[in-house]
């Protein structure tokens, strides 16, 4: 589908929301999590998309509320460390 950027899926909306800083919530540069990944840092970004983004989205993807997923946080290996990077944010 039209969700996939080279080998990353949603990529190009998230380019494209770079270019409006308005549609920028969060940008920031967090370290990676201790030990095996000592001195690594990640980007984290979140962006608003606008009222043409797809809501369709690969097999392997499910769209979850945020009250969903606050259910889900409270489980380990339920939410990996990278989108608990993304919701810290929030």
């Amino acid at each position: 589908g039209s969700y996939k950027s080279g080998n990353v899926y949603f990529l190009k909306d998230v380019l494209d929301a770079l270019k409006n800083p308005q549609k920028v919530k969060f940008n920031t540069i967090q370290s990676e999590e201790g030990g095996r990944f000592f001195r690594e840092s990640n980007r984290n970004i979140i962006v608003e998309v606008g009222d043409k983004f797809s809501l369709d989205v690969p097999i392997n993807f499910n769209w979850l509320s945020m009250g969903q997923l606050k259910n889900l946080i409270r489980f380990n290996n339920y939410v990996n460390i990278q989108a608990r990077s993304l919701l810290s944010l929030i």
